[in-house]
């Protein structure tokens, strides 16, 4: 029962598909799942530093 658990947490994407969007621009646009204090609803990232925040998420 442990082994299927951890199979199916390791399917899970690590961030929601729907939430990544693609500026006119060029740059990325992830949508927060609650806005923070100031009430920024997103981030903005350039395409370098989306893949190094990408890279964060992988485990070593």
């Amino acid at each position: 029962m442990r082994r299927e658990h951890d199979c199916h947490y390791l399917l899970f994407p690590p961030l929601a598909k729907g939430r990544r969007h693609e500026t006119m621009d060029g740059k990325h646009a992830f949508e927060l799942k609650t806005p923070w204090f100031g009430g920024t609803p997103l981030n903005l990232f350039s395409v370098e530093d989306y893949v190094a925040w990408l890279t964060v998420l992988i485990p070593p």
